[in-house]
């Protein structure tokens, strides 16, 4: 009680002096020093007001400021992130060769890779599961670019192998000359092209696709995705067949949206 007492005499003390002040601000020595003295006063002034508007349990204009200085910026963020999702639909939709009936928008939660922040993702999280009809298998692209598959399901979540993790392969061919080979994961977005006869052409910088892996259910890797670009080549006259890497030729982690074929 003699804590909010104070409170109040000290309240009332500023009020008379900012009276004081205000009728020697009207005078001509104080119209000269108005400003200075504000300034130097204006501190002690927001503190007991603050304190006082505490004390009786309302919040403080400062933090009125604060609270709807944070609720603009996650409004901000809000609208960056649907801004984002619009523009990735409109890419999409815009130039993607698949038929756009058949996919599904997706946002991608989260990456495994083997070291955060410096090492590319060889698998990728998304928030669609088994409650969207997302099943074990469906592809996963970005434009015409493929991304990988999904391999793992539950509820509201999949886990998407990337193309370019160890272990994955699919048939594949080169752009412009048709050559047919087997794309294989080499991890940290590369992949080799293997199985590639040696009196096909290949070349630097060639696009490599997706040759079709569908089975007659329906299931599988559709043709003619891009899959990324032929980086350097292997050509022994000794072997069978000759191999070339592959680079991705997109920047997985700007990405927040992929889509699944389904």
């Amino acid at each position: 009680m003699d804590k909010r007492s104070n409170l109040i005499s000290t309240f009332f003390f500023f009020i008379v002096l900012s009276g004081v002040m205000y009728a020697v601000s009207q005078t001509p020595v104080g119209m000269g020093t108005h400003g200075i003295v504000e300034v130097a006063l204006s501190p002690m002034r927001d503190g007991v007001l603050t304190v006082f508007a505490k004390s009786s349990g309302k919040p403080s204009a400062l933090q009125l400021l604060q609270d709807e200085n944070s609720a603009l910026r996650l409004q901000l963020v809000n609208y960056q992130n649907q801004a984002r999702e619009i523009q990735a639909l409109r890419d999409q939709f815009a130039v993607t060769t698949v038929n756009p009936q058949t996919l599904l928008p997706a946002k991608i939660v989260g990456r495994r890779t083997i070291v955060p922040g410096f090492s590319l993702p060889d698998q990728m999280i998304i928030n669609r599961g088994k409650s969207d009809r997302v099943q074990k298998g469906n592809v996963v692209i970005y434009k015409d670019f493929f991304l990988g598959q999904v391999t793992s399901v539950s509820e509201h979540t999949s886990i998407v192998d990337m193309s370019y993790r160890k272990g994955f392969f699919t048939s594949a061919s080169v752009a412009d000359s048709g050559a047919p080979g087997i794309i294989k994961g080499q991890g940290q977005g590369e992949m080799l092209l293997d199985n590639v006869i040696l009196s096909d052409t290949l070349r630097l910088q060639s696009n490599v696709l997706t040759k079709g892996a569908v089975d007659e259910s329906g299931k599988g890797v559709p043709p003619g995705l891009l899959i990324g670009k032929i980086i350097s080549i292997d050509k022994k006259p000794s072997a069978l067949f000759q191999t070339a890497k592959v680079s991705l030729a997109l920047d997985i982690a700007r990405l927040d949206n992929v889509f699944i074929l389904r």
